[in-house]
This record gives structure tokens, C-alpha cells and sequence, in this order.
């Protein structure tokens, strides 16, 4: 009898042992706010706009904007496309590491000059979200990774293919 409370005993430590080795390790998550609904991507005004630097894997695209009307269509397409950019959702990051969300090998970068020719922003555009409806994007003025709907690139896309009919810079790195 002593042996089987023995035995019983020691199959329960055993399954116990065994019971807590199998169980995942808790992860640890990125905090998820959900953004305004009126919340810009960008914290500019079209008039304040002179330039706009588009880098892509393959393409670099220097947009000069002038801050009176004399704008064309196609340069108002582009601006309107920017600040129209709203934020769905904002992550902390649970490290520096931002490669799960597309943002070390950037699919774009976009960089946005004032009147006196100071960088006023830099968004860096990563992989789309696992459903395939917003992207990833890192804004120097925030410190979060930012998830904004699809349509931006969208957006983005038929403003550029109507820029490279046009006559815009290409610009160095």
C-alpha cells in the first residue's frame, strides 16, 4: 500500500513537471491604442509644404510644391494624399527591434520640407498588417508604430504614377 501512495505520488509530480514545461511562455504584446478617427498622419498644412522627397526601394522622387496657387493638379493629388493619411491604431513597440512590422528595410520613405528648407517630417512606411487592409508606419514625431489604412498607399501610388509623366527631380541619396 505504501508503494502505490508512493507511486501515485510521484506520477503526480511527474504530470506536473510535465504540465508546466508544455505551456507557452507568456509573450510579451505591444500595447495597442486605437487612434482617433481625426488623427493625421502628417502634422502639416499644405501651405507650409515645399518640397516632398519620395524614396523607394528603386526610386527617388523630389517633389518641389510652391506655397502659392500656382500648384498643379498633380502636385495637390500628392499633397492631399499625405494630409489625408489617418491613423487607425498606435503600438509601442515592445523593443527596438521593428522588424516584424516592415520598418527596418522600409518599402518607402517620405520626407516632407518647410519654406526655409528644414525637414519638418519623416514617415517610414513598413509592410502591410497581416490582413492586408492598413501598413505599418514610423513617424519621427512619434515614437509608436503607427498602422494607417491601405488607401494611403493607394493614394500615394496614383499620385506618383501621375508625377513621373510629369517633369519632377530625381534626387541622390
Amino acid at each position: 500500500m505504501k508503494t502505490n501512495l508512493l507511486l501515485a505520488i510521484l506520477a503526480f509530480c511527474l504530470f506536473l513537471t510535465a504540465y508546466t514545461d508544455r505551456r507557452p511562455a507568456q509573450k510579451t504584446k505591444a500595447v495597442v491604442e486605437t487612434g482617433s478617427p481625426s488623427e493625421s498622419l502628417f502634422t502639416l498644412r499644405p501651405e507650409e509644404v515645399t518640397a516632398v522627397k519620395i524614396i523607394d526601394q528603386q526610386h527617388c522622387l523630389l517633389v518641389r510644391t510652391t506655397p502659392d496657387q500656382s500648384r498643379s493638379e498633380v502636385t495637390e493629388h500628392l499633397l492631399s494624399a499625405l494630409t489625408q493619411a489617418r491613423i487607425v491604431r498606435r503600438f509601442t513597440a515592445p523593443s527596438t527591434d521593428l522588424s516584424a512590422y516592415g520598418l527596418n528595410e522600409a518599402v518607402r520613405r517620405i520626407e516632407v520640407f518647410g519654406t526655409d528648407g528644414q525637414k519638418l517630417e519623416t514617415v517610414t512606411i513598413g509592410a502591410l498588417n497581416p490582413v492586408g487592409n492598413a501598413v505599418y508606419v514610423n513617424n519621427t514625431a512619434n515614437t509608436e508604430v503607427l498602422l494607417i489604412g491601405g488607401y494611403f498607399l493607394t493614394a500615394l501610388d496614383f499620385a506618383l504614377r501621375q508625377m513621373s509623366s510629369a517633369s519632377n527631380s530625381i534626387c541622390a541619396e
